[in-house]
């Protein structure tokens, strides 16, 4: 097993959260264009959208995920409001 030491470690991790983001990112884009589109300009999702139940919004990193009454418990984002993968 290779080491890379803390250093490595760390830069591994950021670079695994970045590609993950871009990933995610990218397939939201091309899945849920108009719905994104509408976040960003502050208009609501299209009643029409296949996740408008599921009460998206667009976090800091501009991450589509599900709202609802959990957004502001104190437990961690990904469990609370997950990321909307089609």
């Amino acid at each position: 097993m290779h080491k890379r030491g803390v250093r490595g470690d760390r830069l591994f991790l950021n670079f695994r959260r970045t590609t993950e983001t871009f990933i995610i990112k990218l397939v939201q884009q091309e899945t849920f264009d108009l719905e994104i589109t509408a976040l960003r300009s502050g208009k609501a999702v299209p009643k029409n959208s296949s996740i408008v139940n599921l009460d998206p919004y667009l976090d800091d990193d501009s991450i589509l995920r599900v709202g609802g009454r959990l957004r502001s418990a104190e437990i961690d984002r990904n469990f609370k409001n997950p990321c909307i993968i089609p």
